[in-house]
């Protein structure tokens, strides 16, 4: 309180005032205001609009299963069965990644090579492999050309 008569009862007359709005906005949206439904032909008509300008090519390109050795700590030797599957932007990729589907190859085992067998067996692991076969194929296509990797088989032994 400031000591003010006057201004006191203005300043607790604007807070009950914010108070009641306050009040008054929960209790409305809460009891008495209801959302209208969605029109099912309105929202039909826009998602054909919005699906007019979407061209979806995607395609999957599946490589052959691979079994790779991995480096190790231990003395024991480890590998890995891999079979990589790439959802691409678009079709035409596929015709590239048969041309150089050796250079492919040899990418995915220089980057699998290089990690451990207890790295690349977490999550962090397959996804940082995901990311650097990704790399790799834009580097040889100097291109975009993997939306995805997938790996359809992935056992770490």
């Amino acid at each position: 309180m400031t000591g003010n008569k006057i201004l006191d009862g203005i300043l607790m007359g604007f807070n009950l005032l914010s108070i009641f709005l306050v009040l008054a906005f929960f209790v409305y949206t809460g009891m008495f205001y209801v959302k209208p439904l969605p029109d099912n032909n309105v929202e039909f008509t826009k998602f054909k609009e919005r699906s007019k300008y979407q061209i979806i090519e995607a395609k999957i390109y599946k490589l052959d299963r691979m079994v790779l050795n991995l480096q190790s700590r231990k003395a024991r030797m480890r590998n890995i069965d891999l079979q990589v599957q790439f959802l691409l932007f678009k079709e035409e990729f596929i015709a590239f990644l048969e041309t150089n589907k050796h250079v492919v190859y040899d990418k995915i085992i220089e980057i699998v090579a290089g990690m451990e067998a207890d790295e690349i067996n977490s999550v962090t692991g397959k996804i940082l492999l995901e990311e650097r076969i990704k790399k790799a194929v834009e580097e040889i296509a100097h291109a975009p050309v993997v939306k995805t990797v997938y790996f359809t088989v992935f056992v770490v032994q």
